[in-house]
């Protein structure tokens, strides 16, 4: 009896555990995802010499993907064209949802386009 009280325990704690790294994996590829997303409109913004068509078009992808993208120009002490990229995405950690919380994370990346 004593064999079986522990087996039990010691498979509904490697289930739980497998949940919860299954959640944190998912997270860190949710921010992997936007880091990634990031460094791809920085490059389209610069690969297209700070086209005002482009930067829309970047801004409306991203609120499409439930991004928020932010791209400011700012101006530099030698006159060369640079814009402020502020990129902000949410992650959301679902094990939590078990237990009937929602555990959402706000997270912001920012950075320059330009030389």
């Amino acid at each position: 009896m004593k064999i079986l009280i522990e087996t039990f325990l010691s498979v509904i704690l490697i289930t739980f555990s497998c949940l919860l790294f299954s959640s944190i994996i998912g997270g860190c590829m949710s921010i992997n995802n936007a880091r990634n997303y990031y460094a791809a409109v920085v490059e389209r913004v610069e690969n297209s010499d700070y086209s005002e068509e482009v930067i829309q078009m970047v801004r409306t992808e991203a609120s499409e993907k439930g991004y928020e993208l932010e791209i400011e120009p700012y101006s530099t002490k030698d006159g060369d064209p640079c814009y402020f990229v502020s990129l902000s995405y949410e992650v959301d950690y679902p094990v939590f949802h078990l237990f009937g919380t929602s555990v959402t994370k706000q997270g912001k990346l920012e950075g320059y386009a330009g030389t």
